[in-house]
This record gives structure tokens, sequence and C-alpha cells, in this order.
């Protein structure tokens, strides 16, 4: 089973808001400065889903999970649990 897309949102959305302080997710938020907003957006309920907009998060969450070695069609809960079941090292606050 995959990580559903609110759930991703949901992720995204976490992260987003981490990526702020962690100088390891910088250059990823920089490159997704659409798909992480959107994200947090539809999280947040501040907006609703248009067409075409899903393109942009499912290209946000498989950058995400390439750049934290996990597989994009695995089912995860949070970004802790994201980042829990990535072989990286634990990414530190600044």
């Amino acid at each position: 089973m995959s990580t559903s897309f609110l759930t991703k949102c949901k992720i995204l959305s976490e992260l987003s808001v981490e990526s702020s302080w962690n100088t390891d997710l910088n250059d990823f938020a920089k490159y997704h400065d659409v798909g992480l907003p959107m994200a947090f957006m539809i999280d947040q309920d501040l907006i609703e889903l248009k067409d075409g907009a899903e393109s942009y998060i499912e290209e946000t969450w498989v950058d995400l999970c390439k750049v934290l070695q996990v597989d994009p069609e695995a089912e995860y809960e949070s970004a802790d649990d994201m980042v829990d079941k990535s072989p990286l090292p634990e990414i530190e606050e600044e």
C-alpha cells in the first residue's frame, strides 16, 4: 500500500516548515518552491486541489523520496516515519 495523497501533503507540509531551519533540506525546498507551499496549503485546507496541481505535489514527493533514499511507493504516516526509514544519517537542527 502506498501513502495517500493527503498524507503526502501532510508530510511535505511538515518538511516545508522544517526546511526553514535545516540546511540539508534547503536546496530541496528552493527547487520545490511551488510544490511545498501548495502541499502546505492543501494540508491546512486553505486551497482546494485543482486540475494539474497534483502533478506538482507528486513530483515534489518523488524528489523527496530520492533525497531521503526511501521508496516513493511505500506507506508513511509522518515526516518522522519517513526520516526514520531513511538510510541517511539523522538530520540535525541548525
